[in-house]
């Protein structure tokens, strides 16, 4: 028995569209930063906590912490301001509320035993991430010493050439399966724009 003339185009379609979804899926550089600027555009979308850290310019009772501000938006701009999957530019903060994120917890700036070298205005925009030399880490912090109210973080940290600061791009989510893919995109970011796989190794 042959299939009829409907079900014949039926499955023609259906296999078009499966593929139009596979090509739609299409895993870049560019898609990547495109859901990391995406979700945190304008201090991001609910449940989502963007930041901008330092690092090595504050402590918690000299323990190394990370001088943070939330972060208001960014973009994929080079340092000359072309377009450029590999690098995300940050671009604003709010400087109001900054914090220091140590021993896993977030104090506030003026809490007892928080240290810092400097404020985080004197770290003026924009900072650059460069994703071939950024490295990745996955962070849980909470908002008071009981432990409660934690959150997980991904944390993109870059250290430019000849200097001993290094910047950070920080995202959090209070759902978990979002925290994943914020890892994953930053991983998958990290892998791409790295020059040295060209070698093998």
């Amino acid at each position: 028995m042959t299939p009829t003339r409907p079900l014949v185009l039926l499955s023609a379609l259906l296999l078009l569209a499966s593929g139009d979804a596979c090509a739609q899926a299409k895993q870049t550089a560019q898609g990547a930063q495109t859901f990391l600027i995406g979700i945190t555009q304008g201090g991001g979308q609910a449940g989502i906590f963007p930041r901008y850290a330092v690092l090595g310019q504050s402590n918690f009772n000299g323990a190394p912490g990370m001088l943070n501000a939330w972060l208001k938006s960014m973009d994929s701009l080079n340092e000359a301001g072309n377009p450029d999957p590999c690098v995300t530019r940050l671009l604003e903060i709010d400087s109001r509320a900054p914090g220091v994120w140590a021993q896993g917890i977030r104090w506030s700036i003026t809490a007892p035993g928080v240290g810092y070298s400097a404020p985080i205005t004197a770290f003026p925009m924009p900072r650059y991430i460069h994703w071939g030399k950024a490295s990745i880490a996955r962070v849980v912090y909470s908002y008071d010493e009981s432990g409660t109210d934690r959150t997980e973080y991904i944390v993109a940290r870059y250290m430019r050439p000849g200097e001993k600061t290094a910047d950070a791009l920080v995202i959090g989510a209070s759902d978990s399966g979002m925290v994943d893919r914020i890892e994953y995109a930053m991983k998958f970011l990290q892998a791409s724009c790295d020059t040295s796989v060209s070698t093998g190794f």
